[in-house]
């Protein structure tokens, strides 16, 4: 005659299995199928969920007198990710700075200047990783294409021409990176303009699950819009202003004043403000109104701006460009018609899982401000300057209040 369990003791009876291990486990289960009398194995098997194998293997031990060794358990060698577990963040800030995104926004994907060889080497110079514990150069390659760089380069996107001073401006911007990534007092932000949007019902020649008819030529637009970003890219977030006027050197200190008047509350610690740009026209470092403008606003802000340009021929490595990328696939399947589907197109789209905040600016800015040789001479005493690196790294300091 069989003994049922109440549910009581069916619930004692699992926890006290699961609390033991192999052959004190295998004979608690035994015990209890023995108790229960015939049917007792399958019985438990049923109700308590007990393995049939198991609790076989524990009556044998019960009945010899014997406990059979338990085999070891193998689970394989851990990923790469458990045994080095600093590895993805330190192979991100070794390519981040040395990547650029495709010229023609037709992908995401990330072009490296850098071989695999080469992250191994600074994964060990920089990071001091052993070649030991370093995985081998397949799983490098495979961690790094995961994070969506890849390391053949296309030839369009190369850098047709290279100064004289393009190695030391790329070394004193991973330094800069470095330093402020660790200084909490320091918040690197990465800017520049998208090139102006048409707006009417032109192709963008992208792909889209529905049908899309697009204008046969592309005529007179109704409209121009030219998207700025401000992008963090140790938080990933960016902030996307649309200019319908000219991008000009008062609308970047504006919409920097803009920017910071948002997020200050949220970095009460930060007192200087690292920003990574291309010298174009409106935004290199001897533009005499964006220089004044920025000298306002750091003393306004009490903040120090650090300017550190990306040289020459190299704009496409600012970290914005993969923002312009991916914004570019997120519309390019789509007719951007008018402004308010611009805007729609802006606020649905995300970058490292986070919308961007969207703004439209409506003021007419006029170009061509710009200070006397005088006024400009005088404002340069304000400027720290990168002793032969002046036009790619400037510091403005602000005047104590």
């Amino acid at each position: 005659m069989r003994i049922e369990l109440n549910e009581t003791l069916k619930a004692t009876y699992r926890a006290a299995a699961e609390n033991l291990q192999g052959s004190a486990r295998r004979k608690f289960m035994a015990g209890i199928v023995q108790s229960l009398g015939s049917g007792g194995q399958t019985y438990c098997a049923r109700e308590l969920g007990w393995d049939p194998k198991t609790m076989r293997k524990g009556r044998q031990e019960l009945e010899s007198g014997l406990e059979f060794a338990d085999r070891p358990s193998n689970p394989g060698r851990k990923r790469v990710e458990e045994r080095l577990p600093n590895l993805i963040k330190d192979l991100k800030q070794i390519l981040d700075g040395q990547s650029q995104t495709d010229a023609t926004f037709q992908s995401q994907r990330l072009y490296t200047r850098l071989s695999v060889r080469e992250v191994r080497i600074q994964l060990i110079d920089r990071y001091r990783y052993t070649e030991q514990e370093l995985p081998n150069d397949e799983v490098l390659r495979q961690r790094i294409n995961d994070l969506g760089y890849h390391l053949k380069t296309v030839k369009k996107n190369q850098p047709k021409k290279k100064i004289a001073e393009t190695d030391a401006i790329f070394a004193r911007l991973i330094q800069e990176h470095e330093d402020a990534r660790k200084d909490e007092s320091v918040l690197r932000l990465s800017m520049d303009a998208k090139a102006t949007v048409n707006i009417g019902p032109f192709s963008r020649h992208g792909k889209s699950r529905i049908t899309v008819k697009a204008a046969d030529h592309d005529f007179q637009p109704e409209a121009k819009i030219t998207p700025f970003g401000i992008y963090l890219p140790d938080y990933g977030e960016c902030f996307l202003y649309m200019a319908s006027s000219k991008v000009t050197s008062d609308f970047i200190v504006d919409c920097l004043t803009s920017f910071w008047e948002t997020i200050r509350s949220r970095f009460p610690k930060v007192t200087t403000l690292l920003i990574n740009s291309d010298n174009g026209p409106e935004a290199h470092s001897r533009r005499t109104q964006l220089m004044r403008r920025l000298t306002d606003f750091a003393d306004q802000q009490q903040l120090t701006i650090q300017l550190a340009y990306y040289p020459p021929y190299h704009s496409k490595y600012n970290p914005v460009e993969r923002v312009w990328g991916g914004l570019e696939q997120h519309w390019n399947g789509s007719l951007l018609d008018s402004i308010d589907a611009v805007l729609a197109f802006a606020q649905s789209f995300t970058w490292r899982s986070k919308q961007p905040v969207v703004t439209l600016v409506e003021r007419i800015y006029e170009s061509g401000v710009k200070l006397s040789q005088k006024a400009m001479a005088q404002l340069e005493q304000r400027f720290d300057r990168l002793s032969g690196l002046e036009k790619w790294f400037v510091t403005i300091s602000p005047i104590p209040t």
